[in-house]
């Protein structure tokens, strides 16, 4: 519920103000394939993509984009909790493409593009970060 009471009051503000906009939501690749165990998280990471999908429809006549980026294995605190143990961890990595777990910085930049106006014809777009998972 959060994303959604956020996105909205950002949207409102900017159609109050009659100024352009770009939300980026994020969700994660585990609406993808899933992971054990983690189905209350998944679900609730589905929902913001279909979020994303209706209000980058319901805004576009406001000149608001909403799109949406899909973190996979990012080195984080989170990530390191989900992989305690080695066999896990190692499982997780080998199903990348990359063969590594993504920085905070990779995800970050994707969201500052799809934030600029050099993704102005991006919109409702859900863009896994994923390093091919």
């Amino acid at each position: 519920m959060g994303v959604f009471f956020t996105s909205q009051a950002v949207c409102k503000e900017l159609i109050e103000a009659n100024l352009p906009g770009s939300i980026v939501n994020v969700s994660s690749t585990s609406v993808l394939r899933g992971i054990e165990g983690l189905s209350a998280y998944t679900a609730s990471k589905a929902g913001v993509d279909g979020i994303t999908k209706c209000m980058a429809k319901d805004m576009s006549e406001h000149n608001i984009r909403v799109n949406n980026v899909q973190p996979g294995g990012i080195a984080t605190e989170m990530a390191s909790k989900l992989g305690k143990s080695m066999n896990s961890a190692v499982s997780w990595i080998s199903q990348l493409a990359t063969k590594r777990l993504g920085q905070p910085q990779e995800v970050a930049e994707v969201i500052t593009f799809l934030a600029s106006n050099r993704a102005s014809y991006i919109n409702g777009a859900l863009i896994p970060v994923s390093g091919g998972y």
